[in-house]
C-alpha cells in the first residue's frame, strides 16, 4: 500500500496513479468484505521528503483512509530509501514516531483508533505515549515482548522491575534476511524456541551447590536464572569487573543484570601479590583467592 500511497514510488499515469489513495480505498473494501477488524501500517514519514509521505501530510493521508473504513491505523516511518528506519536500533532515540502519531489521533475520526510504533521498549515509555492530548489510543511493542515474552503478565502482576529489557541491538528480531531465520533475541534465547526449549529457571531436581566464575553479562545472567552467587573479579562491591568498559547502555541491560544479581556477589580480594605483566585477565587469579569465603556464601541453586 505504502508505494501506492507515496509519490516516491507511484508514478503511475493510469487511475491508480491519478488517485494514489485509490488502491488503498479498494483493498480496503475488499478485505472488509472478509473480515470484521481491517487496519493499515501507515508511513508517516518516509525520510525523503522531496517526493515521499511527510510527517506534515501524513495526518491528512491518515484521515481519509479512516473514512475510507479503517478501523484502526498503525503509525510507522520508513521507505524504499530508508527501510532500517522502521526499527530503528539504538543509535536512534526511542519514541521517534510520538510527535506524528499525536498528530495523526488529532486528524483522524474518533472511530479509528490510533497506534503509535517506535522504539517503545519500555513500560514507561508506553505508559508516557498514552498520557496527553491527544495521545495514541495503543502502543506497539514487539521487540519489547520478544526480549521478555511475560512483560504483560508482569506489569499485571506489578513486577514492572522485573522485566527483562529490549536494548534494540536488532541482531537476531530483524525480519529483512534473505536466510529466514526464527526472529528469537540475544537477551532471551529461547524466544521462538519456545517449544523445545526447557524452563530453563525450574529446579533442578536434585539441588546442588554451584558458584559462578566470572561478573560479566553471562555471569551476571547465570547467576540471576539460577540464583547462584557471582565470583565477579572485581574488588568492587557495587561494581562488577566483566562490565569495566562498558560502553553507555543503549537500553537497561547492564544496570537490570547489575540489581539482580548485587545480593549474590562475592567482591573479590587482591591477591599477596600482582598477578605477572600480561596477563590476558589479570583478575582471574583474584576470582576464587579467598576459597574459604566463597564455599560460606554458596546457596543451593
Amino acid at each position: 500500500m505504502r508505494q501506492f500511497l507515496s509519490g516516491l514510488t507511484n508514478q503511475r499515469t493510469d487511475r491508480w496513479g491519478a488517485d494514489r489513495l485509490a488502491m488503498a480505498r479498494a483493498a480496503i473494501d475488499a478485505v472488509r468484505a472478509h473480515v470484521g477488524i481491517v487496519g493499515l501500517r501507515l508511513s508517516c514519514d518516509e525520510l525523503a521528503p522531496w517526493a515521499g509521505i511527510t510527517p506534515q501530510a501524513a495526518p491528512a493521508l491518515a484521515a481519509e483512509l479512516a473514512l475510507a473504513g479503517l478501523d484502526y491505523v498503525v503509525v510507522v516511518r520508513g521507505s524504499i530509501f530508508s527501510a532500517d528506519k522502521t526499527r530503528a536500533d539504538y543509535h536512534e532515540p526511542t519514541a521517534y514516531n510520538m510527535d506524528v502519531a499525536r498528530a495523526v489521533r488529532a486528524a483522524v475520526r474518533q472511530e479509528t483508533a490510533v497506534v503509535v510504533q517506535g522504539a517503545i521498549v519500555h513500560a514507561d515509555q508506553a505508559e508516557a505515549a498514552l498520557t496527553g492530548d491527544p495521545a495514541p489510543d495503543a502502543v506497539e511493542m514487539t521487540r519489547a515482548q520478544l526480549a521478555d515474552p511475560d512483560l504483560v503478565s508482569k506489569l499485571a502482576g506489578g513486577r514492572a522491575a522485573d522485566i527483562r529489557p529490549c536494548t534494540r541491538c536488532n541482531q537476531t528480531c530483524q525480519v529483512r534476511d534473505a536466510r529466514n531465520p526464527i526472529i528469537t533475541c540475544v537477551g532471551e534465547p529461547s524466544t521462538g524456541h519456545e517449544t523445545d526449549d526447557p524452563d530453563w529457571t525450574a529446579s533442578d531436581d536434585e539441588p546442588r551447590d554451584v558458584l559462578i566464575i566470572g561478573g560479566g553479562p553471562a555471569g551476571l545472567e547465570a547467576g540471576r536464572v539460577r540464583g547462584a552467587p557471582v565470583a565477579t573479579g572485581s574488588p568492587s562491591p557495587s561494581v562488577p569487573a566483566g562490565w569495566a568498559g562498558w560502553p553507555p547502555s543503549p537500553g537497561r541491560t547492564p544496570s537490570w543484570c547489575v540489581g539482580w544479581s548485587a545480593p549474590r556477589w562475592l567482591p573479590a580480594q587482591p591477591s599477596p601479590s600482582p598477578p605477572p605483566p600480561g596477563t590476558t585477565h589479570p583478575t582471574a587469579p583474584w576470582w576464587c583467592s579467598a576459597p574459604a569465603r566463597a564455599r560460606a556464601a554458596r546457596t543451593t541453586a
